[in-house]
């Protein structure tokens, strides 16, 4: 990886890279998506029913249940990243399992004198 920050892509000298950069934006909008969605549900809690608007739906009603919506998208979504990340984690320690199970079992990993 050193290569890649000798060409400007990793952070070097207060420089964020494109990838980095993109990575802290959607985190920022995500936190603020899930923020602003809590406060509306938490403001509305006790709203007045207005039943007369158009169709007879509430648009205070609709707006709540769209973000308790987007609330439950995104956790099935942190839930299934959460799956992924352990997959691999479980998958890359069990290479390095095996590896070095795999360096042991040579004759120089258990040490056996090779002269005739």
């Amino acid at each position: 990886m050193g290569w890649m920050v000798n060409r400007g892509v990793g952070v070097r000298g207060g420089k964020m890279s494109a990838v980095r950069l993109i990575a802290v934006v959607a985190c920022i909008l995500l936190l603020a998506t899930v923020l602003l969605s809590a406060v509306l549900i938490a403001a509305h809690v006790g709203h007045n029913h207005d039943h007369h608007g158009l169709a007879g739906v509430c648009t205070v009603c609709a707006r709540v249940a769209v973000a308790e919506r987007l609330l439950k998208l995104l956790v099935a979504a942190a839930i299934g990243a959460a799956v992924v990340l352990g997959g691999l984690a479980a998958m890359g320690f069990a290479a390095w399992a095996v590896g070095t199970w795999a360096v042991r079992a040579t004759p120089i990993g258990v040490k056996v004198r090779l002269n005739h």
